[in-house]
């Protein structure tokens, strides 16, 4: 990631981060248990942004993403870092599980602004503050 930021600060002067526009959570066993998977595996979408990336892309609160181009995601982080270090615009495969049945959804990165990103976080834009890059996560 550290590298992602020097060439964009040397490149553009800016630092630009991507966002998909949905609230994640990790799948515990008990949400493993209660939506009737065999495996602790993936991210919960527990909430998508209106109007955001991943609403214009049909993901919807429930489905658990299991995949980013193809590389697993069991981790939060993980996933928000890989999202984070995606150029805006870049057209990303997700791969999720909704009702048991695993599919592949195509989504374009949109920027995180300042803005949208205080808005979720209600970081009021102190210094140091990195916010959440555009999940807001709840555990």
């Amino acid at each position: 990631m550290a590298s992602t930021v020097i060439s964009q600060l040397i490149g553009g002067g800016k630092v630009r981060r991507g966002m998909l526009g949905v609230g994640i959570q990790p799948v515990t066993s008990d949400i493993a248990a209660s939506l009737g998977l065999k495996d602790v595996r993936g991210i919960l979408v527990n909430s998508v942004v209106p109007g955001g990336p991943a609403e214009k892309a049909g993901i919807k609160a429930g489905d658990i993403i299991t995949a980013i181009n193809g590389q697993p995601v069991n981790d939060g982080n993980v996933l928000r870092n890989q999202v984070a270090s995606t150029a805006p615009g870049t057209d990303v495969t997700l791969t999720i599980l909704r009702n048991g049945n695993e599919q592949q959804v195509h989504v374009k990165v949109a920027e995180l602004t300042d803005e949208a990103a205080r808005q979720r976080t209600g970081d009021s834009g102190s210094a140091g503050g990195t916010g959440n890059l555009g999940f807001p996560w709840r555990r």
